[in-house]
């Protein structure tokens, strides 16, 4: 769990550094955006730092949750505390970015003329004007969306292309393979069975 309250550290740092490189990029940039006039209130620094921190933040989340998934542990202490801290360590995982946002971002912020610094140096991240329910959206969208797509990778397209191979190098011989042959050479349904399919809902 510290692992995963570093990274989100480490995104906040992202954060504020690329919302200063941002700003200053693009209101360099804003003469030359006169051909994309109806994309200019969209393109702003807030929703590019948003955008690109939200997929990262879904980058690191799926590496920790294949990291923690590999973790050696004996079978019965494996079998029986899996599902706790897997619940424990997913519901942070994928939601501890969300509750910064939701909670903690733009609060300590100060006043226009008292502005609150980190380390004596960078301001703190404030939220849009209209409030944080927009960023709020787009990380929950870029986690939500960016799992069911892996998930998908996973479930579906992995399998095939494994089969599709599998036929390939199988095809080129002429022997009849029996029945439960064939059915040996299933891809296995994993040690834990339906475990995963369980953590998803």
């Amino acid at each position: 769990i510290l692992l995963i309250l570093a990274s989100v550290i480490a995104i906040i740092v992202y954060r504020l550094a690329v919302f200063f490189a941002f700003s200053a990029k693009l209101r360099a940039q804003d003469l030359e955006l006169e051909g994309l006039e109806p994309l200019r209130e969209y393109v702003t620094p807030q929703m590019a730092t948003s955008v690109t921190a939200s997929i990262i933040s879904f980058v690191v989340i799926m590496v920790l949750n294949i990291l923690y998934e590999r973790l050696p542990r004996t079978k019965t202490e494996y079998e029986n505390s899996l599902t706790l801290k897997m619940f424990l360590f997913q519901f942070v995982n994928y939601y501890s970015s969300c509750f910064y946002i939701a909670f903690a971002k733009g609060k300590a912020v100060g006043y226009p003329k008292e502005p609150v610094y980190l380390l004596g140096k960078y301001r703190n991240e404030e939220c849009d004007p209209g409030g944080c329910l927009i960023e709020l959206t787009t990380q929950l969208t870029v986690i939500m969306g960016g799992k069911a797509i892996w998930n998908n990778i996973q479930e579906v397209l992995l399998p095939w292309v494994k089969n599709m191979i599998f036929r390939y190098c199988t095809a080129r011989s002429e022997e009849v393979v029996p029945r439960w042959e064939q059915d040996y050479r299933l891809q296995p349904i994993g040690k834990l069975g339906l475990f995963y399919e369980y953590l998803e809902m």
